[in-house]
């Protein structure tokens, strides 16, 4: 009697702990569930603040009006970079853009686009509503904040004609020069300039890839290796897209293949 008893005990017990086991692997598998959940509509509220973040910061930089403005003036080169010396400190200058007025005249559908009709900028107004907000794209893009294609199709077009600009590159150069413990100084420019020609190598790519006999793709793959300075490669670029018919190439060979 005693026997059965104990024996009874122990298939209960041991039904009990089947079911303890039973329900904690339950438990924990909907737990997991639980997070797995959670982690994805996380997920998903990220992307979507990240895509709205993204396109807020594009909307108030073209909204801006001295912003659309300059990135006028510097596309059809009306701005030149010029320096005054400060009469207190010969070693400091006052830098600022002249509005080449002549030249503006020549393009009658810009001046009557312009927002204010102005005579210079300082160099401020340069920071604060173009090179400024470039270096925060290259430093979004750098911690993955905004993407390379985003940028791409948002703003690939005024990146490359800003930094490309004669007076552009005439002020950072001088600013660099001025302040030799931060030669870095628009670091993130240049950063973001050099990805979005290794962006569009990597598009350039997939075209040849698809179509390995359109010319013009390798004169624009030739033309972004120039900018990251891959002169040997792009110059292969130039010749291959002269083998094949297109007479541009001739003036890049002579350019950067002699």
């Amino acid at each position: 009697m005693i026997l059965q008893m104990i024996n009874c005990c122990e298939c209960f017990w041991f039904d009990f702990i089947n079911w303890t086991c039973l329900w904690t692997l339950v438990t924990a598998v909907a737990t997991i569930g639980i997070g797995v959940i959670a982690y994805i509509q996380l997920e998903k509220y990220n992307n979507t603040a990240i895509a709205d973040f993204a396109l807020k910061f594009k909307n108030d930089f073209y909204n801006n009006c001295k912003t659309k403005d300059l990135l006028m003036l510097f596309e059809f080169n009306l701005l030149k970079f010029c320096q005054d010396k400060k009469e207190d400190n010969d070693k400091l200058t006052h830098d600022y853009f002249d509005v080449i007025e002549n030249d503006l005249k020549k393009y009658k559908h810009i001046e009557n686009l312009l927002n204010e009709k102005r005579k210079n900028y300082n160099s401020d107004e340069i920071d604060d509503n173009i090179l400024g907000h470039y270096e925060d794209l290259g430093l979004f893009l750098k911690k993955g904040i905004i993407s390379i294609d985003f940028i791409y199709i948002g703003f690939d077009y005024h990146i490359e004609k800003i930094y490309e600009n004669d007076a552009i590159k005439d002020y950072i150069k001088e600013i660099r020069t001025q302040d030799i413990e931060n030669e870095d100084i628009y670091a993130e420019f240049d950063y973001l300039y050099k990805r979005i020609q290794e962006y569009k190598i990597t598009i350039y790519n997939k075209d040849i890839g698809k179509n390995p006999k359109c010319a013009k793709t390798y004169i624009k793959r030739g033309d972004a290796k120039i900018k990251l300075e891959q002169k040997v490669s792009a110059c292969i670029d130039y010749r291959k897209a002269l083998e094949l018919g297109n007479s541009e190439a001739n003036e890049r060979i002579e350019k950067y293949c002699k």
